[in-house]
């Protein structure tokens, strides 16, 4: 799959630790993913299918 740029819109840290983040694509519908790390509202990323690849 091609890696395209998203925008964090909002989330939360689940029970096991992870963090859920909503992010925006630049062409498409929301979509949910989790991550390692905490990141801002309004946070450039990069994603590939449902991983951030990249924080920019």
């Amino acid at each position: 799959m091609r890696p395209f740029n998203a925008t964090v819109r909002g989330g939360y840290q689940a029970r096991d630790g992870q963090f859920v983040h909503s992010v925006t694509p630049d062409k498409g519908e929301p979509v949910m993913v989790r991550g390692d790390v905490a990141l801002p509202e309004g946070k450039r990323v990069r994603l590939e299918g449902r991983q951030i690849v990249e924080v920019q």
